[in-house]
């Protein structure tokens, strides 16, 4: 089995996929040979990406679409049609360590995901998550995020003890995402399935720089850009990227 796995999810930004597939196999001084699982939510793209060098291809859940047309009222439809294609993704993902972010992020940088997991390895942590935290006291609660806040970019897993515990088994998923954010639903797998001990917290995201729609956390080199332009002008600059 490989040590490293990338999951990336996306509904149809199929170049953005594939600049992330580019940047693994061309760029990355080592481990080029990275599992690539990728799950898509757009019908009209599956052909598109199942083309493209990767290791495993998931499709999403489409037949809630017609339910997303009513908008803003069902959109816990939508969350649960993000969910679906993270987990499925992840689960996927036949790799020691499995990392998944959105197709809109890179990792420009592989030695910043060794050093996670060398420190997981360390410590016996399992999963290594960045955000507001798991265990925010009460006061830092509100109806969005009412379980904490965990980012659904650069989150790593141990994918046996992943896989083992069946975290991604969460059949209330659609009621607890009618109200809670798709971040705060991690949280609440997290908390659940894992020991405090058992997760490394390595980013509050309070340093980064963050341009919305663009966030940067330079340190790792982990680049959510929003949109493709973005994406390549960043890895142009760090990386040299043609």
């Amino acid at each position: 089995m490989k040590k490293i796995g990338i999951a990336i999810s996306t509904y149809n930004k199929v170049d953005q996929v594939s600049a992330n597939i580019k940047l693994i196999r061309e760029y990355w001084s080592i481990h080029n040979d990275a599992f690539i699982s990728v799950c898509c939510n757009d019908p009209a793209s599956y052909k598109q990406v199942e083309a493209l060098d990767l290791d495993a291809f998931s499709t999403g859940d489409t037949h809630r679409d017609d339910l997303l047309e009513d908008w803003p009222k069902n959109k816990h439809y939508m969350r649960l049609r993000q969910f679906e294609c993270i987990s499925k993704s992840l689960l996927n993902c036949e790799a020691e360590y499995v990392m998944h972010y959105h197709s809109d992020a890179c990792a420009a940088d592989v030695k910043h995901i060794l050093k996670m997991i060398k420190i997981l390895e360390k410590n016996n942590h399992f999963a290594a998550y960045r955000g507001r935290g798991v265990f925010l006291p009460k006061e830092r609660l509100c109806e969005k995020i009412p379980y904490g806040d965990v980012d659904d970019h650069f989150l790593l897993f141990k994918r046996k003890k992943m896989i083992d515990r069946k975290i991604f088994n969460q059949p209330n998923a659609l009621d607890i995402l009618k109200t809670a954010c798709i971040e705060s639903f991690l949280s609440k797998i997290l908390k659940e399935n894992f020991k405090k001990e058992e997760l490394y917290h390595y980013l509050d995201m309070t340093e980064n720089r963050c341009i919305n729609p663009f966030h940067f956390d330079e340190d790792r080199q982990f680049y959510h850009c929003s949109t493709l332009q973005t994406m390549e002008k960043k890895l142009s600059k760090e990386i040299g990227w043609k």
